[in-house]
C-alpha cells in the first residue's frame, strides 16, 4: 500500500536527486537532522514515533548526498521528514488496525520477499540498498510481511462492498471513449525550417516565406524529396521528408490536424509548430477505431475497482488519524 515503510522509503529515496551539488564543508547528515525532537508524533493509545524510529531512516540518505557533494537545504530536509512521519504513522494506524481485526504477519513470506530482493540487485546492491534505507535485512523482512497482511487485510475488508458491476463498466466506457480508441495513423512527408518558438516577428515571417517559396518550387515540378535534401531542417531529409507511419497523438494538434486532412500527395499550406514551420506533403491515413466494450471489460472492471479500493484507504486513513488525535511534532517549512 501507498503508505508503507517501504513506499516511503523509495519516494524518499527518489525525492533526494534535486538537492544542489556544492561545498558541504564537513557537514553531516547529523547536522541536518538536529531539528528532529526526541518525540515526533503521537497518534493514539499513548504510542508515540520517536526520533530513533525516523532518524535512522533518513540520515544513510542524507549523508550519501553529502558524500557525493550534493547539499540538501534544511527546507528540503525538513520536508522529507514530514513526508516520511506522514507515511511511518499512516502505516503503523493502518498496521494496528489490521492485526486488532484479526490479520496476522508471515514472516515467512516477508523473508521470501527479502530473497528476492537479494537475488534481484545481487549482495552488493542489495546491501547497499538496505544500507540506504536505514534497516537490517530481518527489519525489511519484517516490514514487508506488515505491508503484505495490510494489504491482504483490505482487500478482504472491502471485497464484498466493491460494488463494481457490468452497467458501472458500461457507463464508464460510454463516458470515456478517447480511452478505448486507437488512434488514426497517418503517413506524412514533411519539410521544416527551424525557428525558435520566440523568436521575433520578422524572423518568423522570413521563415514563413521560405517554405511559401518550397511550395512554389513544387509546384513548378521541383521534387519534394529533392527539397527535403537541399533545404529541410529535419533528420528526415535523409529520407525525402517521410516521417513514416505516425499514430495521432505524437506530434503538435496543428501539424496532425493537417496532416490528417491532406490526401495522398497533396502538398499543404505552411504550417507552424513549436519546432518551426513545415510544408506537408499528405499520404495514407488509417482511421481511429473504437474498441468493442466486450475487450475492454475486464480491464474497466479491474480499474474500477482499484479506484473504488483506494479511495477506501484514504477514507480508512483519515478517520484512523481522526480517531488517533495524531499530533506530528516536526512541520513543514
Amino acid at each position: 500500500m501507498q503508505s508503507s515503510v517501504a513506499a516511503a522509503l523509495v519516494l524518499l529515496l527518489l525525492s533526494l536527486a534535486p538537492a544542489a551539488r556544492a561545498q558541504t564543508d564537513g557537514l553531516t547528515a547529523a547536522d541536518l537532522l538536529d531539528f528532529i525532537p526526541p518525540v515526533v508524533a503521537d497518534y493514539g493509545n499513548g504510542e508515540q514515533l520517536s526520533a530513533t524510529d525516523v532518524v535512522p531512516l533518513l540520515a544513510p540518505q542524507v549523508q550519501a548526498m553529502l558524500a557525493n557533494g550534493l547539499k540538501p537545504t534544511p527546507e528540503q530536509v525538513r520536508t522529507w521528514a514530514v513526508s516520511l512521519v506522514d507515511s511511518l504513522i499512516n502505516q503503523r494506524l493502518v498496521l494496528r488496525e489490521a492485526l486488532l481485526a484479526g490479520a496476522t504477519l508471515d514472516l515467512e513470506a516477508g523473508q521470501r520477499l527479502v530473497d528476492e530482493q537479494r537475488k534481484l540487485l545481487g549482495r552488493k546492491g542489495f546491501e547497499r540498498s538496505i544500507r540506504l534505507q536505514g534497516v537490517t535485512a530481518e527489519q525489511l523482512a519484517r516490514h514487508l510481511a506488515e505491508n503484505v497482511a495490510v494489504d491482504r487485510w483490505l482487500a478482504d475488508s472491502t471485497a464484498a462492498e466493491e460494488g463494481v458491476t457490468d452497467p458501472a463498466a458500461q457507463a464508464f466506457y460510454d463516458t470515456h471513449p478517447d480511452a478505448f480508441r486507437h488512434p488514426a495513423v497517418y503517413h506524412v512527408s514533411h519539410l521544416l525550417c527551424a525557428l525558435r518558438e520566440d523568436a521575433p516577428d520578422d524572423e518568423v515571417a522570413k521563415a514563413r516565406d521560405q517554405v511559401a517559396g518550397w511550395r512554389a518550387e513544387i509546384a513548378q515540378g521541383v521534387a519534394f524529396a529533392s527539397l527535403a535534401a537541399r533545404y529541410s531542417d529535419c533528420p528526415s531529409k535523409t529520407n525525402g521528408g517521410d516521417l513514416g507511419p505516425l499514430p495521432q497523438g505524437r506530434l503538435p494538434p496543428s501539424f496532425e490536424s493537417l496532416a490528417l486532412s491532406l490526401e495522398g500527395g497533396q502538398i499543404s499550406d505552411p504550417v507552424r509548430t513549436p519546432s518551426g514551420w513545415h510544408l506537408l506533403r499528405g499520404g495514407s491515413v488509417v482511421p481511429g477505431n473504437l474498441l468493442p466494450f466486450a475487450n475492454v471489460r475486464e480491464a474497466i472492471l479491474t480499474e474500477l475497482r482499484d479506484t473504488r479500493r483506494e479511495a477506501r484507504r484514504g477514507e480508512l486513513i483519515r478517520r484512523l488519524r481522526e480517531e488517533a488525535h495524531v499530533s506530528i511534532y516536526v512541520t513543514a517549512p
